[in-house]
């Protein structure tokens, strides 16, 4: 009965609550115009909130473009442009450029050059970028998201059209800038930090080089003109980092990615404005250590959630003991990722002593020294709370070893993630041990050995029709398309195989954080 009233339309609220968990899945949104007059009124504008992140093809009968484009006829009596003949389209069921809710300056002006060349329309690209952020902005378009590349050749008359036109930027949430050091840049953070207070995300992408006096000031303007800030992103940007003290009381995620500390930089004065911090991540960073260390101060209340490190340089192991004393007792997403091989063991101890509430665990080098014994003490000591686990090593895993992780394994697991070389027996092996486990949801098998393929999959196959599997991804080096193919032939009736990347998590996909 309520399904019926669903498609009915007589639950429109539900309805639209339903389709807004498709707003990703282009597919199923372009099935859902097909059902009823309601559906097709809920997804239209879900699919052209972000078209320019559509992949770029040369081939398509109908770009999106073409559509935006038949709106120039109004637009052109405001603004003076001559009409694009290539253009020809019969009156629009809807008001697409009134969607659009993102922005991705590179990508506008990729899909631009490419629909110049397959319409081959003679107007510079630039014109162009002009004139369809005039449509966006004649229709009442208000953005979300937007990313600005200042790198672009465009990115001047990009600037020019948004200055003259607030509202269309007045309620972004997510907000990303990857700067070389365009002069105007500056001035377009300034305006920004004038005209919008709404921003949550913000991600830098500075290089080095670019950044000066003025950009600093017009960053710390934006950091302290936001009143709802929760996650900052830097990106090779070390320097801005005092800026973090101008948004300490909704601050709740921050990422460094590729930075290298030093000693010069004032981290104590950022300390003790960030105790709301739920989420930090270090990837590919030098020396984070000192970041960690006046957060290992016992006077600094943290209540870290979510903690990622990924293969970073660390000098000293001590500041990251400390900061696991402190916040143990609240981490429940943690991935510790090829860090340097002699302090593995070190965060293992770290974990065991002082985590009681972990959910989620990401190990890599698994294999190393003692590290299977540690992994076994901490699978066991998570034993009622973990969920989501990936288990990684660079080479073959003993199978003593996956005998015991099988064992070990929680019984309310609902993901699992193995990376390894594993041959088929030692694959059983690892199977038959985790029997117990039945409320697994996911399984994602990456083999680097290509050996003995039938046979492993095989192995698999039997392993999925005796579980409720929901999702399972098989890779190898070989191509994916021939073994999903397979797998589904064989067990597509009760399985779902898809792509790796479609089916992994991260703790950003569960923490509602990041």
């Amino acid at each position: 009965m309520a399904c019926s009233k669903l498609f009915s339309g007589d639950l429109p609220e539900i309805t639209e609550y339903i389709l807004q968990y498709l707003r990703n899945d282009l597919r199923s949104l372009y099935s859902c115009i097909l059902i009823n007059r309601l559906f097709c009124r809920i997804s239209i504008p879900l699919l052209w909130e972000d078209p320019f992140s559509i992949p770029l093809s040369d081939k398509t009968f109908l770009h999106f473009l073409d559509i935006y484009f038949s709106y120039l006829n109004d637009v052109t009596k405001n603004f003076g442009f001559n009409m694009i003949e290539t253009v020809s389209l019969e009156t629009c069921l809807f008001n697409y450029p009134s969607f659009l809710k993102s922005v991705n300056s590179s990508l506008m002006d990729a899909h631009l050059k490419v629909w110049r060349k397959t319409t081959r329309n003679l107007m510079n690209t630039n014109k162009l970028i002009e004139m369809l952020l005039k449509i966006f902005i004649e229709n009442n378009a208000s953005l979300y998201k937007l990313q600005i590349e200042d790198q672009i050749s465009s990115i001047k008359e990009i600037y020019n059209v948004i200055l003259k036109n607030p509202k269309f930027i007045s309620g972004i949430k997510d907000f990303r800038i990857i700067s070389t050091g365009f002069q105007d840049t500056p001035k377009f953070l300034s305006y920004l930090s004038l005209n919008c207070e709404s921003i949550k995300y913000l991600e830098f992408d500075i290089s080095k080089e670019s950044v000066h006096t003025e950009y600093l000031r017009e960053i710390k303007n934006l950091f302290l003109s936001q009143a709802t800030l929760s996650k900052v992103f830097f990106n090779r940007t070390h320097s801005l980092t005092e800026s973090l003290k101008y948004c300490s009381n909704t601050l709740t995620s921050i990422k460094f990615h590729f930075i290298i500390f030093d000693e010069e930089m004032l981290f104590l004065n950022e300390a003790q404005h960030l105790i709301h911090i739920k989420s930090l991540e270090f990837k590919y960073c030098e020396k984070p250590e000192l970041f960690i260390q006046p957060f290992s101060d016992n006077s600094i209340s943290l209540k870290i959630k979510t903690l990622i490190l990924y293969d970073n340089v660390i000098r000293s192991i001590f500041p990251f003991q400390l900061l696991f004393h402190n916040i143990g007792p609240y981490l429940k997403y943690l991935a510790i990722i090829y860090q340097q091989y002699y302090f593995i063991e070190d965060f293992y101890e770290f974990i065991f002593q002082y985590c009681k509430n972990i959910e989620f665990l990401h190990f890599t080098d698994i294999n190393y020294d003692n590290s299977p014994e540690l992994i076994f003490q901490i699978l066991e000591l998570f034993n009622d709370k973990l969920r989501y686990l990936t288990l990684e090593s660079k080479g073959k895993v003993g199978k003593n070893v996956l005998k015991e992780l099988g064992q070990l394994l929680p019984i309310n697991l609902e993901y699992l993630d193995i990376k390894f070389d594993v041959d088929p027996i030692n694959l059983k092996l690892f199977f038959e041990s985790c029997n117990h486990v039945n409320n697994l949801k996911k399984l994602l098998i990456s083999n680097n050995s290509k050996n003995n393929l039938n046979i492993t999959l095989n192995i698999i196959k039997e392993f999925v029709k005796g579980k409720n599997l929901e999702y399972l991804s098989y890779t190898t080096n070989t191509c994916f398309s021939s073994l999903s193919d397979y797998l589904n032939d064989e067990i597509g009736n009760i399985v779902k195989v898809k792509m790796y990347d479609d089916l992994v998590l991260r703790p950003s996909d569960i923490d509602g954080l990041f």
